[in-house]
């Protein structure tokens, strides 16, 4: 497996998940060497054949999947670029709106990264069982507590 990414310069392994409106882990995928790229893992992952035409994509900004959200009719939300000096009033009120409920999700993902065998270097001899182990890290992130108080769904 090449896992040297250049984008870390580090060697690395990346997965794909899907969050719930709820906080909880819907979808992991399998693990991927550190030289697949963003949209590689979308479309080689499975996860745009649960996806239904009225559901929301939250991604990050370099999160470039337009096309593949477009093809399965979703709805992609992202933060806006500042691509001028300042946010309008409404990009700027949407940027913070896509903010806020990103923290979830980052939430999320950190408590998968609070495993030390996900936390520090990966050891080689383990890579053949990366995708199980990365499988139960999430079975126990959603065995906690909810990170969404009263399982309040969120929404854009």
């Amino acid at each position: 497996m090449k896992t040297f990414s250049p984008y870390y310069t580090e060697y690395t392994l990346k997965f794909l998940i899907g969050i719930a409106p709820c906080g909880r882990i819907i979808f992991v995928s399998v693990v991927y060497s550190g030289r697949a790229s963003d949209k590689f893992i979308v479309n080689n992952s499975g996860i745009l054949n649960f996806l239904d035409p009225s559901d929301g994509v939250m991604v990050d900004k370099g999160f470039l999947i337009d096309d593949e959200i477009l093809r399965v009719k979703c709805e992609l939300i992202r933060p806006p670029f500042m691509d001028k000096s300042k946010f309008s009033a409404k990009e700027g009120m949407e940027n913070a709106d896509i903010a806020q409920l990103r923290v979830h999700v980052e939430r999320a993902i950190q408590r998968i990264k609070v495993f030390n065998v996900l936390r520090n270097e990966f050891p080689r001899c383990l890579h053949a069982q990366a995708d199980k182990i990365l499988t139960v890290c999430s079975a126990l992130v959603n065995l906690q507590t909810p990170i969404i108080a009263n399982n309040d769904a969120f929404s854009v």
